[in-house]
């Protein structure tokens, strides 16, 4: 019996352009959840080979979590323009 492998994920290998980048955004975004778009923002940095930095957001980021309550109780969604990239 073959026995099945399973690697990790790494969704930065996936995003081979701008465009890949901006519908993974967007995708993110639309889940209107602070920590996968604090994830998804890393992801992004490291597919464009950027030096990971503390100014990026934490997962558990109360600030960001703030910001998305509050853009869900405004009923307000966030969205990527693919237009211009």
């Amino acid at each position: 019996m073959n026995d099945l492998i399973l690697k990790k994920w790494d969704s930065a290998a996936h995003l081979h352009n701008d465009e890949d980048i901006a519908a993974y955004l967007d995708a993110c975004l639309q889940e209107n959840d602070a920590a996968l778009v604090a994830h998804a923002l890393r992801v992004i940095a490291k597919a464009k080979n950027l030096p990971q930095s503390d100014d990026m957001p934490d997962e558990d980021n109360p600030a960001l979590a703030a910001f998305f309550q509050v853009m869900n109780s405004l009923d307000i969604r966030l969205c990527v323009d693919h237009s211009h990239v």
